[in-house]
């Protein structure tokens, strides 16, 4: 059984060390921290895949130190090899124009144990992960007279961009797609590049967000009755 590696970079010592300590009992994850950008940015491109990232939204030189992030991304094959996630306050409300380019989840600090566990697993998975309540925040954001808009967005989708749209909506990997709809990994990719150009999304939370936004799963159940 492979191991996960969990870079963990968070400006306080004590929760630092506490979740350090919570990881390392789970089982299966070897984590690392680091507390200043340098010792960050140092791990970050020596650290083996698949790799988790949790770095708090307070961390010293956030965005240099997803730039580096990103480009380690773009060196492997499959984005499950890196995932990167936020962490913060349970009550935050990030505006999705805001979420950074490469994050692919959010984690309150008041997660409990085994919520935590379970959203390691599933972003080394490839998958995203969002907390509900943040979720709910960008829908009624979004609201406001984009629904209208986003469903004639929606309908210059294909049928198959729609399907993977959907399925990457709930929080699916490349990989988990693929056996679904019975496609190759490489075809999904192609599919989730094609699907973030015609949407405007710079990433999968993006794309997830906004298919929930116009009420993708109401849409995709409309086109299928009519089709």
């Amino acid at each position: 059984m492979s191991r996960t590696t969990v870079l963990l970079f968070h400006e306080h010592s004590l929760v630092r060390l506490g979740v350090a300590a919570l990881l390392s009992d789970l089982g299966g994850i070897a984590v690392r921290t680091a507390v200043d950008l340098r010792e960050a940015l140092d791990l970050a491109g020596i650290a083996p895949t698949p790799m988790v990232t949790l770095i708090s939204v307070n961390f010293p030189h956030l965005d240099a130190l997803l730039d580096q992030l990103r480009r380690r991304q773009s060196e492997v094959k499959e984005r499950a090899g890196i995932a990167v996630a936020l962490t913060g306050p349970g009550d935050s409300t990030m505006p999705l124009a805001a979420w950074p380019p490469g994050v692919h989840g959010y984690i309150p600090e008041d997660a409990a144990p085994d919520a935590l566990g379970h959203a390691i697993r599933v972003l080394a998975s490839g998958a995203v992960v969002f907390p509900s309540s943040l979720l709910s925040h960008a829908v009624d954001g979004m609201r406001s007279g984009a629904i209208a808009r986003g469903e004639a967005v929606a309908r210059r989708l294909s049928g198959r961009e729609r399907e993977v749209l959907g399925q990457l909506a709930a929080g699916c990997s490349n990989q988990h797609i693929a056996h679904k709809l019975g496609l190759s990994q490489g075809t999904v990719k192609s599919y989730v590049a094609s699907i973030f150009v015609k949407i405007g999304a710079e990433n999968r939370v993006q794309a997830a967000l906004w298919a929930h936004g116009i009420g993708m799963p109401t849409t995709l159940d409309r086109a299928n009755r009519t089709a």
